[in-house]
């Protein structure tokens, strides 16, 4: 038996590691509380009466989807913005490289299915790659009559890119134009490269850690590649060997990346936890979309002008791909702008470029 003393030394530890959990778990509630108001701030540096500022959920195929529409000037052209992932809104993560856009056009940042404010577990409630089209027409539609334009700009980001593909193939006439950021094409065969580039970096800087976790599932590999995979070792590696999130210093945008989740005004607590919760929801019932289609074989005659922002250094979009995809690619006008200091997304690690395009490309389809 424990001695009277021994005793009440653990009760006085116990006490303590109880008190200090408490007092550590509530000022992280009050921290989230504080910068969780699910508001947004108004513009700072513009007095417009014409600018928009909104959070709002609209009915979008049966179900509330949330959606940010901002913009300085609401006379603007209307661009929908499809974010990557699957499941990864980025808004709240890469706000502040959208500032410039948004004096050029009226954006709408929509939370897709399953993601962020729209989010749903897509076990209970299953979505397929028709579903996700159908979602992008109704926004379009809503925007399309809520602004009074017959046409509007589609911007879509890795997953989003692809999704906005196939969503001009099937309805080009509500379209101005197209901007795909790190473009999928063909992802089976780019996961494969990226596979290829980080084991030959592991190799060539002798790091033992990262081949032996490329070890553990190779492009032989049945499920090739798995949930698992993605968000852990290709993610990690390809931000290790500058070919992941920035060329740079993939790890430390990120890091930076969820700090402004974070610190995102525009959710609340609970989206926060929801954003979270549907990341890897959205990516398992989502992401084999990309595995299974070759762009190449399905989507390269459109009706829509289409102009593709790729950077030099991205592998989790292959680069290389693109640029072959790009000389097939059938469109009544398209570009490619490379930008030669960036991986997988050029709009954060170059942003004074991407601004001066996205003026250039609204220039070009008035």
């Amino acid at each position: 038996m424990m001695s009277k003393a021994v005793n009440k030394r653990w009760k006085k530890i116990l006490i303590g590691t109880t008190l200090t959990f408490t007092l550590i778990t509530g000022g992280l509630l009050l921290f989230l509380s504080k910068n969780s108001p699910g508001s947004l701030d108004s513009y700072k540096d513009s007095d417009s009466k014409n600018q928009l500022m909104e959070k709002k959920k609209v009915m979008i195929g049966g179900i509330e989807q949330g959606l940010f529409i901002v913009g300085q000037n609401q006379e603007n052209p209307v661009l929908l913005f499809l974010h990557g992932g699957p499941g990864n809104p980025e808004y709240a993560m890469s706000k502040e490289s959208f500032t410039e856009l948004e004096k050029m056009y009226t954006v709408c940042y929509w939370d897709q299915r399953g993601a962020g404010m729209s989010y749903t577990d897509l076990e209970k409630n299953p979505v397929d790659l028709d579903q996700m089209i159908e979602d992008t027409l109704e926004v379009t539609n809503y925007l399309k009559e809520r602004f009074g334009q017959e046409k509007i700009y589609l911007m879509g980001h890795s997953w989003g890119s692809f999704l906005g593909m196939k969503t001009i193939q099937k309805q080009p006439e509500d379209y101005q134009a197209y901007i795909g950021i790190g473009q999928v094409v063909n992802q089976k065969e780019s996961e494969k490269i990226a596979y290829d580039f980080m084991l030959k970096n592991a190799n060539e800087t002798n790091d033992t850690k990262a081949i032996q976790s490329l070890e553990k599932e190779t492009p032989e590999t049945s499920n090739f590649p798995s949930t698992e995979y993605i968000m852990s070792t290709r993610s990690e590696l390809l931000n290790k060997f500058g070919g992941g999130n920035a060329h740079k210093d993939g790890r430390k945008m990120l890091e930076e990346s969820y700090q402004n989740l974070l610190f995102f005004k525009g959710y609340t607590i609970g989206e926060k936890i929801d954003f979270l919760k549907g990341l890897q929801g959205s990516l398992e019932h989502l992401f084999n979309y990309t595995l299974v289609e070759d762009l190449n074989k399905t989507t390269a005659n459109v009706s829509v002008p289409v102009y593709i922002l790729q950077g030099k250094y991205d592998y989790v979009t292959s680069y290389k791909l693109v640029q072959e995809y790009y000389e097939k690619l059938e469109a009544p006008k398209k570009d490619m702008f490379v930008f030669d200091s960036s991986a997988h997304q050029p709009h954060n690690e170059e942003n004074e470029k991407f601004n001066k395009i996205m003026k250039e490309i609204k220039l070009m389809n008035p």
